[in-house]
């Protein structure tokens, strides 16, 4: 799954806004509407999209923007 979050900063590990490996995003790369948890450790993303900054599209089954 392309959406993991394996590899991904543990909270606490980028400053406050930026997240991912590297801690190479930042809330402004959120796409489709996604936006940044409170602890920007990716972004929330709207129905139907998914992966680490909302740029995927949900496949037919999805559940809270998590494919199953």
């Amino acid at each position: 799954m392309s959406g993991s979050h394996l590899g991904c900063a543990y909270p606490g590990a980028c400053v406050r806004g930026t997240f991912g490996p590297g801690c190479m995003f930042n809330c402004d790369d959120c796409q489709n509407g996604g936006k940044c948890d409170v602890r920007a450790v990716s972004c929330t993303c709207q129905p139907g999209f998914t992966g680490l900054l909302c740029n995927e599209t949900c496949p037919k089954v999805c559940v809270f923007s998590i494919p199953l």
